[in-house]
């Protein structure tokens, strides 16, 4: 009984753990009798405590304390914190995935070693996307930082001044490199060639004819 409450207890975070509650609710039961009930009655209760080991308790408790549990989580853990992703891989392959994570029985048979070939290639597919992303993305927010440093008005700039025209670009870039979601950096990159390079290219006219503005 202490044993499967203790994992029981985790049902909040192991969703399928709640199909244990029936089979605790009648250890229950017979926890709390006097032991010659166990002589007098045990035609009453040991198919079920039996059925109730075999089929449930015992596969849940080594699931729990096994190399699948730390699987599982991975598993649960991957899809809570990488759904900005998944627009981007193979919905098949998430499938198999949510799947295994939604199952009323992931401790049966093969299923967590199978999903987890899956999981590390959805991993690695992400993993090459986002590098890929934030590649292109630092390219056109290099372009965009080239294309300002290039006019006439930015060479009549000291150097404070110039940094304070590309310190932008160089923040995005920055951003790009940290940041854990393809969409994310889409829209850093969108953002920085468009809002942030009008508003430096106003910043530097600005800076380099004082005078117009008198």
């Amino acid at each position: 009984m202490k044993d499967i409450s203790e994992i029981y207890a985790l049902r909040s975070r192991f969703k399928f753990l709640e199909s244990i509650g029936e089979p605790i609710d009648r250890l229950k039961l017979i926890a709390e009798k006097d032991h010659p009930y166990f002589f007098n009655s045990l035609d009453q209760y040991q198919d079920n405590l039996l059925d109730d080991k075999e089929n449930v308790l015992e596969p849940v408790k080594k699931f729990m304390s096994g190399s699948k549990r730390s699987i599982y989580e991975n598993i649960l853990l991957y899809l809570e914190n990488n759904k900005a992703n998944f627009d981007f891989i193979n919905n098949e392959s998430l499938d198999k995935l949510e799947k295994v994570a939604e199952s009323p029985k992931p401790y049966k048979g093969n299923m967590i070693q199978e999903v987890k070939t899956v999981l590390e290639k959805i991993q690695n597919d992400v993993s090459i996307l986002l590098q890929k992303e934030r590649e292109i993305a630092t390219e056109e927010v290099r372009l965009s930082k080239e294309k300002l440093s290039s006019f006439a008005e930015y060479s009549k700039l000291d150097i404070r001044k110039q940094e304070e025209v590309i310190a932008p670009f160089e923040k995005i870039i920055n951003e790009i490199e940290q940041e854990r979601f393809i969409g994310n950096i889409k829209t850093k990159t969108y953002y920085a060639s468009t809002s942030i390079y009008q508003q430096q290219l106003e910043l530097m006219m600005r800076l380099a004819n004082p005078s117009k503005l008198e």
